[in-house]
């Protein structure tokens, strides 16, 4: 690639003296050493050709001198992101959680162009669930901040809430249901441990995902399933705590067979008959909805919206 793109910026006048093209999702290309008046082209020009080499998508291309004459030029570029997420989140307590909602719904992106949801369960109802689900999203969310692997987290989270359980006497455990974008290549991913199935519309379908695990924080060994998927740009990816999916058990029960196909249920005919483009709104109305249907545990929704950067 660096043969390549030394080339390339040769027949466009700005023949380096020094070039570097390095990282993995993320690249970056270091050219020095420029002759400041040899160029024959332009920023724009350059950013084509070097995303057509590198096959990724490109910021523009960043110029500084590199001497103190002014006569020879660094020119810095790297990936730019491919996707961007609309997002929109809402929770609304039980009525038997004594107005102490038990789950916890977080949604951030880091430094280096992940997107994450999460939306934790507290087993039980009230202050103690909302205990669980507490340190849940908040040791993740201090955790994929800091650079770590979704696996290497959970099972740090799954020994902390165990070894807290066992010093209170009583079980500390929550369900997680996280979603990790990458935002440069658009490879997404949900982890599920006892939390309730995802849908994703797409293309006029909608889609369940969902796996048969145990919360976090109950067994020794994390007991988590991994779903890949590829997002593209229209996608959007409904979570749901327990008390929404749940909300009526007869509706919901279905034939199926493996863990991913279309589907049918309140909720998934909700989602495909009644969707509206605002999000929020939407989010009210699943809210509103599960608890006309009778619904009395925790309701969280959080939707993601995929779109280009």
């Amino acid at each position: 690639m660096e043969a390549k793109i030394t080339a390339a910026l040769s027949n466009l006048g700005l023949t380096p003296a020094v070039l570097y093209v390095y990282g993995g999702r993320r690249k970056f290309i270091c050219a020095r050493g420029i002759e400041a008046n040899g160029a024959r082209t332009n920023a724009g020009a350059v950013k084509r050709v070097l995303e057509r080499i590198t096959g990724c998508r490109l910021e523009d291309p960043m110029f500084e001198f590199c001497d103190g004459r002014g006569q020879r030029l660094s020119m810095t570029l790297t990936t730019k992101r491919k996707y961007t997420v609309e997002r929109v989140c809402r929770t609304a307590a039980g009525e038997m959680s004594g107005g102490v909602c038990g789950d916890s719904a977080v949604m951030f992106e880091t430094e280096n162009d992940y997107f994450y949801a999460l939306i934790s369960d507290g087993m039980g109802t009230g202050e103690s669930a909302a205990f669980s689900s507490g340190v849940c999203s908040i040791f993740l969310e201090k955790m994929l901040i800091a650079g770590n692997k979704t696996t290497t987290a959970l099972r740090m989270l799954n020994g902390v809430l165990r070894s807290r359980g066992g010093a209170r006497e009583y079980e500390c455990s929550a369900t997680v249901d996280l979603l990790e974008v990458d935002l440069l290549t658009g490879t997404a991913a949900l982890i599920k441990s006892g939390a309730a199935p995802t849908y994703v519309r797409r293309a006029g379908g909608i889609f369940k995902l969902h796996s048969k695990t145990l919360p976090i924080g109950i067994l020794g060994a994390l007991d988590a399933q991994l779903i890949r998927l590829e997002v593209s740009e229209g996608d959007v990816i409904v979570m749901v705590s327990d008390g929404v999916s749940d909300a009526d058990r007869e509706k919901e029960r279905e034939k199926e067979a493996g863990g991913e196909g279309e589907c049918r249920g309140w909720l998934p005919e909700l989602l495909s008959r009644e969707w509206e483009e605002d999000m929020t709104h939407m989010a009210k109305k699943i809210i509103g909805r599960a608890q006309s249907l009778g619904s009395r545990d925790d309701l969280s929704v959080i939707i993601v919206r995929i779109g280009l950067y």
